[in-house]
């Protein structure tokens, strides 16, 4: 073995040769199946492997005892079963080590680079060198790796930014995504989709069933930025705390760096909020508030917050009518985002006077009949009217009142459920739109 040879046969080296190995022989297939590859084993093994050795140990010394001396079987297979809790206890602390778990986009191009890795370390190694000489080849190796890397950052690339301002409504299904990319380079994603709850368990103390399945925010809008060449987000922020906005931007928190996460409620006590700020503290992401009467500057862009109002109380309901209702302004252009807000917050934020006037309006609570009253259409007076909603909705969005009442103000209505992701671009005068599904 070439550790034994190059390093010494210390256990030391040969767990950590060992667990290099595994590591970098199985990261190209979960890289590709599962779009992951955690690196917490490479210190992790240290404990688990001792602790497998002896739970083996101790299921085969039971499985014996219950032969021939059957009172030592039980405490054998009990303090087996300890150490196999224990070694799955491990794997969980692991998985929360977001910072050292490489995300990418789940598809067969994720393995390459991972391939070249290991096809590098099999160099390194190859033909019986010493510890000194693989380290010289692995150290050229690297300097080559870090030269392409500044050469693909320097050259001129495929740029994924518009030159202006866009907006993406993603298709998410029952729910809510949109990632603004501002003309200086900026990005804030809003919401980030989910699974709604329909309904309670019968015990608070029974363990909810989490299906073996990637979420909205991994499998949808990660996987879109992903495809965009985003690896990092300047900004998320979630309009309110219901599932079927807030959740996704726990898996965006995960597998992406972030520079801020922005509210207007922080309601610790509500299940899916309270994921998203675990997330958020154990990888050291900002938290800021914002409320009514707020303005957010993105060099020539202006982000109005129009709502919610300010309370003294931020662990306050994070619902629908507490939704955080944003304007944007690039030039002539205006764009107006909704969340979920319904009647009484529109009756509010039209009787507070303010400016409503829109190219777009991102259509409030999926098109539901609580939203949309008739003088929050006509103040908004857009040419455009985005709903984020399923193809087939469980509860019958958009309603055919609410389209026609945004048809009759002379508003053309887009569906993410009819036509996919529908993108917006203007350089602040002329507005560009795009469907996935023309």
């Amino acid at each position: 073995r070439w550790s034994d040879r190059a390093l010494g046969p210390s256990w030391a080296w040969r767990t950590l040769s060992g667990s290099v190995g595994a590591t970098l022989a199985t990261a190209p297939i979960t890289a590709w199946l599962f779009g992951m590859v955690s690196l917490a084993g490479l210190g992790l093994n240290f404990l688990a492997i001792p602790l497998a050795a002896i739970a083996v140990l101790g299921v085969i010394l039971s499985l014996l005892a219950a032969a021939v001396l059957p009172p030592l079987a039980a405490p054998l297979a009990a303090g087996s079963g300890a150490l196999l809790g224990l070694l799955d206890q491990l794997a969980w602390w692991g998985g929360r080590w977001d910072a050292i778990t490489v995300m990418q986009p789940q598809e067969a191009a994720s393995s390459l680079p991972w391939l070249g890795i290991l096809g590098l370390a099999g160099w390194g190694i190859a033909g019986g060198t010493g510890r000194l000489e693989a380290m010289r080849r692995w150290s050229v190796a690297l300097a080559a790796v870090v030269w392409g890397l500044l050469l693909v950052e320097w050259g001129p690339g495929v740029p994924h930014i518009t030159q202006g301002l866009a907006l993406h409504f993603l298709d998410v299904g029952q729910g809510d995504s949109a990632l603004v990319t501002f003309p200086d380079g900026k990005t804030l994603l809003i919401d980030g989709g989910g699974r709604i709850n329909y309904g309670k368990r019968e015990s608070e103390e029974a363990e909810p069933f989490e299906p073996d399945v990637r979420g909205i925010g991994e499998a949808v809008v990660s996987e879109f930025l992903w495809h965009r060449g985003y690896s990092r987000l300047d900004h998320i922020l979630a309009t309110h705390a219901d599932a079927d906005h807030i959740q996704g931007l726990t898996d965006v928190a995960k597998n992406f760096s972030i520079g801020s996460a922005i509210f207007g409620r922080t309601p610790m006590d509500d299940p899916d909020f309270a994921g998203l700020a675990d997330v958020l503290k154990r990888r050291g992401i900002l938290v800021e508030t914002i409320n009514g009467g707020d303005r957010l500057l993105f060099g020539e862009t202006v982000v109005e917050v129009l709502y919610p109002s300010i309370l003294s109380e931020v662990n306050a309901a994070s619902d629908n009518d507490n939704s955080v209702v944003l304007r944007i302004t690039y030039g002539s252009r205006v764009f107006l985002l909704t969340g979920d807000i319904e009647k009484n917050a529109e009756a509010a934020i039209v009787s507070g006077g303010g400016t409503l006037s829109a190219d777009l309006l991102k259509v409030a609570h999926h098109g539901s009949r609580t939203s949309s009253t008739e003088p929050f259409i006509d103040a908004a007076g857009a040419e455009y009217a985005v709903i984020s909603v399923g193809r087939s909705s469980p509860f019958g969005h958009p309603h055919p009142e609410v389209v026609e009442r945004l048809r009759a103000a002379g508003a053309k209505v887009i569906t993410t459920g009819e036509r996919g992701t529908v993108s917006f671009s203007t350089n602040g005068n002329d507005l560009v739109v795009e469907t996935f599904q023309p």
